[in-house]
């Protein structure tokens, strides 16, 4: 296999003594290095086994942590189907004992966090024919322990705050799914796995030297993912999840190399005649509905490059992903996008003829409040200012179209689409239609915003919404991510809640046909 080891912890057989821990019993040699260790680790084990027995609830862990010195533990989780939103709580912690429930009716994703402690990290950084660059400096680690926790199941959990890796157990029928899922994290998206071990580094590469890595770390996933699941008894929806985990990374890593690789280095990537070509053959799944967030943003950016690359211009995306998609896959799909792009074309799909009147009930529910952003609906207010601290609101431009750019200092995305950004409005200078840029920096970046807007080549109109209004207008607006554009019309009246990029290939034609 390639890739790293699977790791099994040290056992002593042979004449060893019996020892009994309230429910359980267990044999280790006594006077071996590990045994005082493995003594005082089982006894949790016991605790939160017997816990388990009296405990009710639709799901439920029971948790027992030693040298946490913190009175609760965060605990974010979200269930693994189309539409989910993640839930966060605090659970109280007391004598190193907690206990969680939650009632689901899907397998959900769960992450805990313990917080994090100081580091000082030295990695390597290779260039190709240049050589290796070793670098050191002061970071954090991360106390993070993550779950898969299935409709009805009772799961024990023990571990030392001080070496979480070394000492986590589980106890209780979905043991060895969440002894899976803590040693992927492990031996891939650690923290030290994608910074200290150069998870950017790679887009500095050249395109056929960034294209065979993906290809050999994804040969080395499947390998791992294969071998793993023989010592693990997992279950095949969590394996079937992992797959389509590693692959859409695959995939979503070789489409946005080129953008990734001129972020990081500022220079266009030289790519080779045909490097998309392998995007005709990328593969989805039938079934979306239970691969959770991750699968479908994935989907997403296939399903955007494939619209960018092959279809007319003429053509809506959702007409686009009803001529290329079938069955539920196209549904849920649809159902995903409107969580960003309210489109009545594609609420048309889900309609009293919908096949998966479940599906349209949840989608009524979730989305009520997006019928006022429809076409013709007024714009909701907003208070927002300029660097000199003038007010604004939508009002002051009236008279004129107007396309806004929500973005931040800190969103990558956004930068990019600056200069795109800046053409557009020099190439409409004049005509009837007004730029504006609306910052959600939070207040206590306002020094950052002012500086970044003074110092670069921006748009004539830059305003920010206070940290207030930052969240009214993502409430209003159903901003989940930025960037996100909008048009109004001369009226303040909403044309499109979720207007085409400046950097997309239709936006033009969006707007001359306004104009």
């Amino acid at each position: 296999m390639h890739g790293p080891p699977i790791q099994t912890l040290p056992r002593t057989w042979g004449t060893n003594k019996i020892e009994k821990t309230g429910c359980l019993a267990f044999s280790v040699k006594p006077g071996s290095p590990n045994y005082n260790n493995m003594k005082r680790i089982l006894c949790l084990v016991a605790m939160v086994g017997c816990w388990l027995s009296s405990t009710a609830g639709n799901i439920v862990l029971q948790g027992k942590v030693a040298n946490y010195k913190a009175d609760s533990v965060a605990i974010t989780y979200e269930p693994y189907q189309v539409l989910a939103k993640s839930v966060k709580k605090t659970v109280a912690v007391k004598n190193g004992l907690f206990t969680f429930t939650v009632d689901s009716k899907v397998p959900l994703r769960v992450f805990l966090d313990f917080g994090k402690v100081p580091a000082v990290n030295k990695y390597t950084i290779p260039f190709p024919g240049i050589g290796d660059s070793t670098l050191e400096s002061e970071g954090v680690e991360f106390r993070m322990v993550f779950l898969y926790l299935q409709p009805e199941e009772r799961l024990g959990m023990t571990l030392d705050w001080k070496d979480i890796q070394h000492t986590l157990k589980f106890t209780g029928a979905g043991s060895d799914n969440n002894k899976f899922v803590n040693k992927e994290e492990w031996v891939w998206n650690s923290y030290r796995e994608k910074v200290l071990r150069n998870y950017h580094e790679p887009v500095y590469f050249s395109p056929e030297e960034f294209t065979k890595l993906a290809d050999n770390r994804l040969e080395r996933k499947l390998q791992f993912l294969d071998s793993i699941t023989k010592v693990y008894k997992i279950s095949p929806a969590l394996k079937e999840i992992y797959y389509w985990k590693f692959y859409g990374e695959w995939a979503s890593a070789r489409i946005n190399y080129p953008k990734t690789h001129e972020m990081y280095t500022s220079e266009k990537a030289q790519l080779p005649a045909g490097y998309f070509d392998f995007v005709k053959g990328v593969k989805t799944s039938e079934n979306s509905i239970d691969k959770g967030l991750a699968y479908f943003y994935f989907l997403d950016g296939l399903m955007k490059k494939k619209y960018e690359l092959y279809a007319d211009s003429t053509v809506s995306m959702e007409s686009f992903v009803k001529q290329t998609m079938t069955g539920k896959a196209m549904y849920e799909y649809m159902a995903f996008r409107l969580g960003s792009k309210y489109s009545p074309e594609a609420m048309e799909l889900f309609g009293k003829d919908s096949p998966y009147p479940d599906l349209t009930a949840l989608i009524e529910k979730r989305y009520a409040n997006m019928k006022e952003m429809l076409p013709g609906a007024p714009a909701p207010m907003a208070k927002l200012v300029n660097a000199d601290g003038k007010a604004f609101s939508f009002a002051d431009f009236k008279g004129k179209y107007v396309y806004i750019d929500f973005w931040a200092t800190w969103c990558g995305p956004c930068i990019r689409e600056i200069p795109s950004l800046v053409e557009l409005e020099k190439e409409y200078h004049g005509k009837d239609i007004t730029f504006v840029s609306i910052s959600f920096d939070k207040d206590a970046d306002l020094q950052k915003w002012k500086n970044f807007i003074s110092k670069r080549t921006m748009g004539e109109i830059q305003l920010r919404a206070d940290t207030k209004s930052n969240a009214g207008i993502s409430k209003s607006w159903n901003i989940v991510s930025i960037p996100r554009f909008a048009i109004l019309d001369r009226e303040g009246k909403v044309v499109d809640a979720n207007a085409p990029l400046p950097s997309s290939k239709e936006i033009r034609g969006v707007l001359n046909k306004l104009l």
